[in-house]
């Protein structure tokens, strides 16, 4: 329940309704959501996505910092690099 919580809070961290992506009630994503409304998602948006993606499932697939660090605001930067430091999964 407390992981839930802490995701729930990095969600909502980055000011950006990512929240329609998973069902925190039901703990599921949306992946068919995420990958139909990717494309027309701005580079900082998919990013972010990609990012939630992979701390959803548990794994790196889809979240790549380097090609990332370009493109978010250094306010996500932060968001990311803090959860680097004290990293949790779903």
């Amino acid at each position: 329940m407390m992981d839930l919580l802490i995701f729930c809070h990095l969600v909502d961290s980055f000011d950006m309704d990512m929240r329609r992506y998973f069902d925190l009630n039901d703990k599921k994503l949306h992946l068919d959501k995420v990958n139909q409304d990717y494309p027309a998602l701005s580079a900082s948006e998919r990013h972010i996505i990609d990012f939630l993606v992979d701390v959803w499932c548990g794994r790196q697939e889809r979240f790549d910092f380097m090609r990332a660090s370009g493109d978010l605001a250094s306010e996500h930067r932060v968001i990311i690099a803090q959860w680097f430091i004290n990293p949790f999964y779903m």
